[in-house]
């Protein structure tokens, strides 16, 4: 019995590649508009998602995760003090309120260096910052990555801008003039009727 064209077989599997490209595409436009609509928001509202374990270390303390979207910023937080270890900062949290400024722009004005800031502890510029505290003598250990909310929506609307490239291009064996398909009539397009020789396809 003979074995299926390499290409037969192959086909179904460019078919989930498609379909998953194009599944990962939408994801990323829709995060990217919702990404967009924070950064509008931010201006005027603060808003915070934030969780905090409920389980000790052997130290007696709890960590808190939290998220924060604030003057055009993402602003990620992980904490690890005295305070955490109260109710209040335990269990999953949702809060909204008055924008805070920015990592840049609370930083001492002494700090600004050539556009950048950095203070003993961390280093931003450009809307991004990263810090590493911690204080052991008062158990306090906090750890901030800050991305700028222009640099979310350029990187997820690199896919969405791939597919639409894509869907641009007509596929192989089709008029480059209205896309018909030109398998069953490959000298002339019946749609538009363009010609082989001037679209140069067979």
């Amino acid at each position: 019995m003979p074995l299926p064209n390499r290409a037969v077989r192959c086909r179904p599997m460019r078919r989930l590649a498609h379909h998953l490209f194009t599944l990962c595409s939408a994801v990323s436009l829709l995060l990217g508009v919702a990404t967009a609509g924070l950064w509008l928001c931010s201006e005027f509202r603060a808003v915070s998602l934030g969780y905090g374990s409920s389980s000790p270390d052997a130290n007696g303390f709890t960590r808190m995760w939290q998220i924060e979207s604030t003057r055009g910023a993402i602003c990620w937080t992980v904490a690890w003090h005295w305070l955490t270890s109260s109710p209040g900062f335990q269990g999953l949290s949702l809060s909204s309120g008055p924008p805070e400024p920015s990592v840049s722009a609370w930083i001492p004005a002494s700090t600004h260096r050539a556009g950048a800031a950095w203070t003993e502890n961390g280093y931003g510029g450009a809307g991004f910052y990263v810090e590493r505290f911690r204080a052991l003598a008062v158990a306090w250990d906090r750890r901030v990555v800050q991305v700028p909310d222009w640099f979310l929506i350029t990187v997820l609307l690199v896919l969405p801008a791939m597919r639409w490239a894509r869907r641009r291009r007509p596929p192989p064996g089709s008029c480059p003039a209205c896309g018909y398909d030109l398998r069953a009539s490959p000298d002339r397009c019946p749609e538009c009727g363009t010609l082989a020789a001037a679209k140069g396809t067979t």
